[in-house]
């Protein structure tokens, strides 16, 4: 017994910080270390570069037998690695290191390092629910949002330019002027279909996504269901205010159509771009589930 916690193997899948050095990442490697070693954690560990591999790591944890799998990066690395643990009896630990910590923020888990790596052993193991979108022959599971239209075709450049690259402002700004609005088909719940014609529809399963965008100040992430925010009676000028309203953190507005959903399927034409927190899953016909219950996380206690 270390600090009182009875030994624990995990494996530890990380991703090098942007614009690390290598003396910098090692140094940050040994805090990781010291501070899982002082509660006991022992760590399988693996450096990751992309989603894929974080994905493909952490399935390898699942069949080696781990009881926990802790994600150390930001909200991509995040999703990838709960992308494998989805429906299985796994732990997903978060030590939060990217520039927004979504997840991290949303399930109540500290931003300092050595406090996160206690909650590993303090926290609570609590089920959410996740998402999965499917586009084609391409799915993928979500824990924040899935995208269509205009918020997909934004989100590359807007990533990037948030992360300091402010060469991306013209691609933003085009892309934004020229993205064109779709004839949608909405079938929620095997309810009556929703025709609309609009420019974007974003599914909402945390209370934070994007740039620290909260669109509204009820949603949770174990209540079963996506909120889906329809655009249909808002131009590009009104977008404009729109999203001036959610980052100053103003009442919703009333002219965007609420639903919530356990499944839907969203037909546009043309085809629009579709995302799954930030993952590209191409242009086409979209449907969407939440899967209840299906992700088990160390969530601390002032979880959204």
């Amino acid at each position: 017994m270390k600090d009182g916690f009875p030994p624990l193997q995990a494996k530890l899948i990380f991703s090098p910080a942007a614009g690390a050095t290598p003396a910098n990442e090692s140094a940050r490697l040994r805090q990781w270390l010291e501070a899982l070693a002082a509660v006991n954690i022992h760590v399988d560990m693996q450096q990751v570069e992309s989603a894929d591999e974080a994905t493909a790591a952490a399935a390898r944890g699942v069949r080696m037998g781990f009881s926990m799998i802790i994600a150390c990066g930001g909200d991509g690395t995040v999703a990838s690695v709960a992308n494998a643990l989805v429906k299985t009896p796994v732990q997903l630990g978060i030590l939060p290191g990217g520039t927004r910590n979504n997840i991290a923020r949303s399930l109540g888990i500290p931003l300092k390092l050595r406090d996160a790596v206690r909650l590993l052993r303090t926290g609570r193991p609590h089920k959410i629910g996740a998402g999965l979108a499917r586009v084609g022959e391409r799915q993928r599971w979500f824990l924040e949002t899935f995208t269509v239209g205009l918020f997909s075709a934004l989100y590359p450049h807007a990533d990037a330019l948030q992360k300091g690259d402010l060469r991306q402002v013209r691609g933003l700004l085009t892309t934004f002027m020229t993205a064109p609005a779709a004839q949608m088909h909405i079938v929620v719940d095997d309810l009556s279909p929703i025709e609309v014609t609009a420019h974007a529809m974003i599914g909402v399963n945390m209370p934070s996504t994007g740039a620290f965008f909260r669109l509204a100040g009820d949603i949770a992430y174990d209540d079963e269901h996506l909120d889906i925010f329809l655009y249909d009676r808002l131009d590009k000028l009104d977008f404009l205010v729109y999203g001036f309203d959610v980052l100053t953190g103003m009442p919703e507005d009333p002219a965007v159509q609420r639903i919530r959903a356990r499944h839907a399927t969203i037909r546009c034409r043309p085809h629009l771009p579709v995302m799954a927190d930030g993952f590209d899953l191409g242009a086409g016909d979209v449907e969407v589930h939440m899967e209840a219950d299906s992700l088990t996380v160390i969530s601390g206690k002032n979880a959204a």
